[in-house]
């Protein structure tokens, strides 16, 4: 399969997906590497109305193993929401001889990169001329990205990311994002009203053409809340808010289009602009979500979406293969920091890929260690760092741990702890986090803190009344040595497990709650 096998060919305004299979794409990128992550947003998330944050539980206490699982849900799993893969692709207005097309490049145990290739005359004006890659989001919601590499035609060539009301050119829209070669500056641009002028933002520079601290690698975030779009940048240490703009919608609640946007600048030309990252979620609009994160390990293009207690989240992926000195576990996590003991439960309702027979797909509960700790800007994840997954895969359950991380043990892989074979969603899946500490006295007279960490795994079925069973545990506890200067995280992942194929789950009754012993445990 080539490298750079296109995944979208789209003409004006017209879309072949993903998932036809003429419009495969190619999959093929170095040994671990630290997870590019964005600042935390935590500055940025004020609940709504004043309300003060809450835990994502909704039922406070999980049981022991004789107690019920939550309380089930409809026989018949929802069908796959968002659709087989959430992005779209289209030409915007005239975009002259060079229509746009996308290539996802997965090299193998390495980032995924999303290149577009794009023609279009500018992004401005009363009509825009410019390729996008984007997917209809309703109510308030963010979408995080940063550019690695633009070809430049000339100084108004620009890619980066775009919310706009339509595919219409004169659409109201936000867009932030690098010019030229991104190397000196970037733009914002924003229009009002439809079929209104544009207008640019000023930089706070003494070239007022272009922001300074709008360039390549920059992390760009365009945050909607109601009418109103709030763009952001950062440099990896702090989000700085640099704009906003008010547009006309007919409803607050709109459904916009959330998306990536490049323009040549050029009736005959064509630029190249490359993506590392880049997810859209709406976890901080709603008070039971905006605890939670979402992280990329490796991939891009994943999206969480919250909507009434449930959690669509949708990602690529590669697979999860044990490869000598590399460490191939690629998905999209939602998550939050776990400082003390507790259980995380959910129901996983629906388990699907766009790629019929997907071997990889897979989605469950993950317990990660993060190197970087509150009040860290960041999280400081790494793909091959130490956690356990128990997943609900294309063949059953299955539980999976790395004990030490691979940076301080190359050779430990992520290994296969237990499996469960023939379950399928709907089911009830756990995993019980608990906390230990040590005085050790040291040769050297020192008295020394040792802690570990021990993680359980369960799961639960539905009953012949369609009710949820016991919970039934699978496999050992895993045993985490860790220092107390770790921070682990527990949350709700996805992969496809193929960098040709989007997966999707849908999970609900996510419920963070004590911690409980497995069963024989002192």
């Amino acid at each position: 399969m080539g490298l750079d096998s296109p995944i979208w060919r789209w003409v004006a305004c017209g879309l072949i997906a993903a998932a036809a299979p003429a419009c495969k794409g190619g999959g093929s990128a170095h040994v671990d590497a630290a997870v590019d992550a964005p600042p935390r947003p935590d500055a940025h998330r004020a609940p709504p109305d004043g309300a003060q944050p809450d835990a994502v539980a909704v039922d406070a206490t999980i049981a022991a193993d004789t107690a019920a699982a939550p309380e089930a849900g409809p026989d018949t799993a929802p069908p796959m929401a968002p659709r087989s893969a959430p992005w779209r692709a289209s030409d915007v207005g005239d975009v002259g001889a060079t229509k746009g097309t996308m290539t996802l490049s997965t090299p193998a145990n390495d980032t995924q990169v999303l290149r577009m290739k794009a023609g279009g005359t500018d992004i401005g004006g009363k009509a825009d001329s410019f390729s996008f890659f984007y997917q209809p989001v309703a109510g308030n919601a963010e979408i995080l990205a940063n550019v690695k590499s633009l070809t430049r035609v000339d100084d108004g060539t620009r890619a980066g990311i775009m919310i706009r009301e339509s595919l219409e050119p004169g659409a109201p829209s936000v867009f932030v994002g690098p010019a030229g070669d991104g190397s000196v500056g970037g733009v914002i641009v924003g229009r009002a009203a439809r079929g209104g002028d544009s207008f640019a933002l000023p930089a706070p520079t003494d070239n007022p053409a272009l922001d300074a601290r709008i360039k390549t690698a920059t992390w760009l975030r365009l945050v909607r809340e109601g009418a109103t779009v709030r763009v952001f940048v950062s440099g990896r240490t702090a989000w700085i808010e640099v704009g906003a703009v008010k547009l006309a919608l007919a409803s607050p609640d709109a459904e916009l289009l959330f998306g990536f946007a490049a323009a040549a600048h050029g009736a005959t030309a064509s630029t190249t602009a490359e993506l590392n990252n880049l997810h859209v979620n709406n976890l901080a609009a709603d008070v039971s979500s905006r605890a939670l994160y979402q992280q990329d390990f490796g991939t891009l293009g994943s999206t969480a979406l919250w909507d009434a207690g449930k959690l669509v989240l949708t990602g690529w992926g590669q697979p999860w293969d044990t490869v000598m000195d590399t460490y191939r576990e690629f998905f999209s996590y939602v998550f939050r920091p776990s400082l003390e003991d507790e259980s995380l439960s959910v129901k996983v309702e629906s388990l699907r890929s766009n790629l019929d027979g997907d071997p990889g797909v897979r989605a469950g509960v993950m317990f990660r260690i993060s190197n970087g700790a509150p009040p860290a800007l960041s999280f400081d994840f790494s793909r091959s760092g130490a956690g356990a997954a128990l997943s609900v895969t294309a063949s059953g359950l299955q539980l999976q741990a790395r004990v030490i991380s691979a940076t301080n043990d190359p050779k430990k892989e992520l290994a296969v702890m237990k499996t469960e074979a023939g379950i399928k969603p709907p089911l009830w899946l756990r995993l019980d986090k608990r906390l230990a500490t040590t005085a050790v006295m040291q040769p050297s007279g020192f008295l020394t803190i040792q802690a570990n960490t021990t993680v359980s795994a369960s799961y639960a079925l539905r009953d012949a009344a369609g009710m949820p069973g016991p919970w039934v545990a699978l496999g050992d506890p895993v045993a985490f040595p860790f220092g107390v200067d770790l921070l682990g995280c527990l949350g709700v992942h996805v992969s496809s497990g193929n960098g040709d194929a989007f997966a999707a789950a849908t999970v609900s009754q996510i419920t963070f709650g004590p911690a409980q012993r497995p069963k024989g445990a002192p």
